[in-house]
């Protein structure tokens, strides 16, 4: 997947508030996002939620792996949840 903007570029992504608002963003699809790490580096991830399983789909573009986690798992076997809480979690909006 190409990306019609820089990742840096903050005003054309929004941030992830919540664990409430990712689940509305990735309802049963599946979304970009970011972690913006230290020294600029990011973390890109998709993300997709399945409602009836209430599960998340995880795959993280940084070493190819892939996850399927619950609401709690996102903040004990993965680094968003922590993410979010700290304001650095960030949805991918690409420009129309």
């Amino acid at each position: 997947m190409v990306l019609k903007e820089n990742y840096l570029t903050m005003s054309k992504n929004k941030k992830v508030e919540s664990i409430e608002e990712l689940k509305k963003i990735c309802f049963d699809h599946i979304g970009e996002f970011y972690i913006q790490l230290n020294f600029g580096i990011i973390s890109k991830k998709l993300i997709g939620y399945n409602s009836k399983s209430t599960m998340f789909d995880i795959k993280n573009c940084i070493d190819d792996s892939t996850q399927v986690l619950t609401e709690e798992e996102l903040f004990t076997l993965s680094n968003i949840g922590k993410a979010i809480s700290k304001g650095v979690f960030y949805e991918v909006i690409e420009e129309e």
